[in-house]
């Protein structure tokens, strides 16, 4: 840049950096050419949005200036050296359009006199891009025969390296071609697709703009960095690759910079789509919660949080996360004393919808033991784990929670059945028996499922959730088969009770209930 400015002594040359990048990038809301919506994606809204990728604003920034400014613009990769500019900018000329290998006009070296209209509707149309166009279900155009579109999609700010690059070169050689030629290409290599359609061939256009402008000012042809628009070949010039440039500006790659942050956006999006790894399990004494559950989660769930429930801290929980009547239905089925199975199964109940809603996580039954690893057990994004119930499970066990319910917080049918239980508890009288397990869980998902779009209820993130339903078979004692498998009746911890054995879709035992285990 110093020899710029020393072999132009008449130029005034100016370098941006960041700040007079954003600087003139508000400019342009203030003056109405962006929306101050754009702007804030472009330079952030200074409460903490990250701003856009410095190429995506630098293409922008660019077409600004010139439209703005008028002057020429020019790369910091470009070697510059004394051609005489004098016999180039001519009175009679108003504008540039520098070419690049007989491929594209050059979007790295701009010129002319402000207001140019080529550069707003530059602009315009990378705006289009980039904040997309009014919705419409994309099938109808708009007044320039463009598809709708919706806004570009962004990670830590960022668009992808397919967006940032539609925004620049394609962008503007599109509008080039359109306005000065009433030619329609795809964008990026104009060269190439006038090649291909066999009609045209870059010279032509060259030659068009002679026949259309008069006299075409004849600079290098951009072969190389030393014969180019700003630069006159001389011997000895050294012939930099643009990639070798970056690396001595400390610019980096910008384009790999791109796919990392996306790579590592998309792997944190995909990790909240999976199920925390976190087991819940409830009791209504936390103390008495038997060894051998502890045992269990620590040898086939390593790595995983175990949280355990009782009803002091359940209690809590639902009075900090959710509405009143929550804590106040859970501490009234403490205090009834009538048909406690039931309402210690509500309350189960209750707090395990309550809880996956909030925070997501694998509800296991203090009945249940893994079979298999917790990690090989849930492994599909946005997905909900349930089980299918066998009927005797229900009528041994004291409590109608399913034996597995997995899933990542979030998840309206949660919330669903929870409030679905609250409104229940509300309207009952002292008589009335609530059915608050797997089979209101099915209700409500084939309930939901049907009418979720009429409701408008997370209708789009619901369609996008996928169920795995695991198979339990249940014994009381009376199959033989099951005796000398998995419910083994010398098992001491199975006396009188039902055992059941939960499987995946390949029969994989993967759960195994022992309802005699733990009379509450």
């Amino acid at each position: 840049m110093v020899r710029f400015v020393e072999m132009n002594p008449v130029w005034n040359v100016t370098v941006w950096d960041d700040d007079d990048m954003d600087g003139i990038i508000r400019r342009g809301a203030e003056e109405g050419i962006i929306s101050r919506e754009e702007c804030e994606v472009l330079v952030g809204n200074g409460t903490g949005s990250t701003a856009a990728h410095p190429v995506e604003r630098s293409d922008l920034a660019r077409m600004l200036i010139i439209y703005l400014h008028g002057g020429m613009y020019v790369d910091v990769d470009a070697i510059v050296n004394p051609r005489n500019f004098d016999e180039v900018f001519t009175p009679t000329v108003k504008m540039c359009l520098p070419s690049f290998l007989s491929t594209n006009f050059a979007q790295s070296l701009l010129c002319s006199s402000p207001g140019n209209f080529l550069y707003l509707k530059t602009i315009r149309e990378m705006s289009a891009i980039r904040m997309g166009t009014p919705e419409s279900e994309g099938k109808e155009k708009d007044k320039d025969g463009a598809e709708y579109r919706p806004p570009l999609e962004r990670r830590e700010g960022w668009a992808s390296r397919q967006g940032l690059f539609s925004m620049g070169p394609p962008t503007y050689n599109r509008v080039v071609f359109r306005l000065f030629f009433g030619m329609s290409i795809s964008g990026g290599s104009p060269g190439l697709d006038l090649a291909r359609e066999g009609n045209w061939t870059f010279d032509d256009v060259l030659f068009e703009i002679d026949h259309q402008a008069g006299d075409l000012v004849a600079t290098g042809n951009f072969v190389d960095k030393c014969d180019s628009f700003v630069s006159r070949p001389f011997e000895g010039c050294k012939r930099w690759s643009r990639h070798t440039l970056y690396r001595l500006y400390g610019m980096g790659g910008w384009g790999d910079a791109v796919d990392e942050v996306w790579r590592k956006a998309e792997e944190k999006e995909r990790n909240a789509t999976m199920v925390p790894r976190v087991i819940v399990t409830y009791h209504p004494d936390a103390s008495r919660l038997p060894s051998n559950v502890y045992k269990n989660v620590g040898r086939l769930a390593k790595g995983w949080t175990h949280l355990v429930y009782d009803d002091a801290n359940a209690t809590a929980f639902l009075r900090d996360n959710f509405r009143p009547e929550y804590a106040e239905l859970y501490e009234s089925l403490l205090s009834d004393v009538n048909d406690k199975g039931t309402r210690r199964g509500t309350r189960a109940d209750l707090l395990m919808y309550a809880h996956l809603y909030k925070r997501g996580g694998l509800w296991l039954d203090a009945h249940a033991q893994l079979r298999v690893n917790a990690d090989g057990l849930l492994r599909r994004p946005r997905t909900v784990y349930a089980v299918r119930p066998d009927t005797l499970s229900r009528s041994k066990s004291g409590s109608s929670a399913p034996p597995l319910l997995a899933l990542p917080s979030g998840h309206r049918l949660m919330l669903d059945l929870a409030e679905r239980i609250v409104a229940a508890g509300e309207s009952r009288d002292g008589g009335v028996k609530l059915d608050t397990g797997p089979s209101l869980l099915d209700e409500i998902r084939d309930e939901s499922g049907a009418e979720s779009a009429a409701q408008d209820i997370d209708a789009n993130v619901r369609d996008e959730w996928s169920y795995r339903f695991l198979n339990e078979v249940c014994d009381d004692g009376t199959s033989a088969e099951m005796s000398s498998g998995e419910c083994p009746r010398s098992d001491p911890d199975a006396g009188g009770g039902a055992c059941c054995i939960v499987s995946d879709e390949d029969g994989r035992v993967v759960l195994r209930s022992m309802y005699a285990n733990y009379p509450f």
